[in-house]
């Protein structure tokens, strides 16, 4: 667990959660082990703290008196696999305290972290320094979703390109991954959106008038990859749907091309029972040119077959 006052013009690190003074601005930043530490000293709902340490990862957004208690999910890239995560918010005129699951840490958590202490050192000792770190992870999160659906983006048009080329197995599974994604995230940012139409009610007047700006910018960003989101989500749907027509027009394709060698099989067969049926008075069968004469009768059927076919357009 770590602790700062941001109330002087440099980030201060305390020892413990320390009794604040008039004008302090808290920030700590835990992991969820350590949430039910802080719930007795800063009077904090208990379903909240019990919220940070399930790691439900669902989206939340509650009013207390005095404090909102926002949770909120995203999703880190694993490969090609995305694994939701979750953070929780405790926000009042005071403190913000950042829980972070200790067992999920990764890429987002560190750029989160990073952006923290960025924001901590820039508006140390200004009145509005949580709602600065407030917006900073809001900001960060979206700026990783905003490359996340970029890059499931990419993904789709690579694997849609290849599919156009050609249909292999490993399409479909490839198809399947990317639309779970695609799914996943609209989920997460449908979520998310309503969130960001939250923060703009401030039951509890958190929000500093100057900051109102940023906090608005946060919900049209937050609408805006929801409705990114959609975009993909039915790309991936179409690109399934493409998938599945590509593969019945290349089965039709070979299906079409089984039939036309069933045709001349069939031509020949028709001449070979014919000379097959060995009944008494059959000259050809003794003949001394009759063989010959039976293969140029399959060649001149099977040339004739082809010509009508050619001529049709069916080869």
């Amino acid at each position: 667990m770590n602790i700062w006052n941001c109330a002087g013009s440099k980030p201060t690190l305390l020892r413990d959660t320390a009794p604040e003074t008039p004008g302090d601005k808290i920030f700590i930043l835990c992991d969820a082990g350590e949430a039910p530490a802080l719930a007795d000293f800063y009077n904090l709902d208990a379903g909240t703290v019990a919220d940070c340490v399930d790691l439900d990862e669902s989206v939340r957004y509650t009013c207390f008196d005095g404090y909102d208690f926002i949770s909120l999910v995203y999703a880190e890239p694993n490969g090609t696999r995305l694994e939701p995560r979750e953070i929780n918010l405790y926000v009042s005129a005071t403190y913000l305290i950042l829980v972070m699951p200790a067992a999920q840490s990764g890429e987002h958590s560190g750029h989160i972290e990073q952006a923290l202490m960025a924001a901590m050192r820039i508006a140390c000792g200004k009145a509005d320094v949580l709602n600065r770190l407030c917006f900073a992870v809001f900001d960060t999160l979206i700026q990783r979703y905003s490359d996340t659906l970029e890059n499931l983006e990419d993904d789709i048009e690579s694997v849609m390109g290849k599919i156009t080329q050609s249909v292999q197995r490993v399409h479909f599974d490839e198809t399947t991954e990317l639309r779970s994604r695609a799914y996943l995230l609209r989920k997460q940012l449908r979520a998310m959106s309503y969130i960001g139409e939250q923060i703009l009610v401030d039951e509890n007047e958190l929000i500093a008038e100057k900051q109102e700006r940023y906090f608005r910018n946060i919900a049209t960003r937050l609408d805006k990859l929801h409705a990114f989101s959609e975009n993909l989500y039915e790309l991936s749907s179409e690109l399934l749907r493409s998938y599945d027509s590509k593969l019945n027009t290349s089965m039709n394709e070979k299906i079409s091309r089984l039939t036309v060698i069933t045709l001349f099989i069939g031509l020949w067969t028709v001449v070979a029972g014919i000379y097959g049926m060995n009944f008494e008075f059959m000259p050809e069968l003794t003949w001394r040119f009759g063989y010959p004469i039976s293969l140029g009768i399959m060649t001149a059927l099977s040339a004739i077959v082809y010509a009508i076919l050619k001529r049709n357009k069916w080869l």
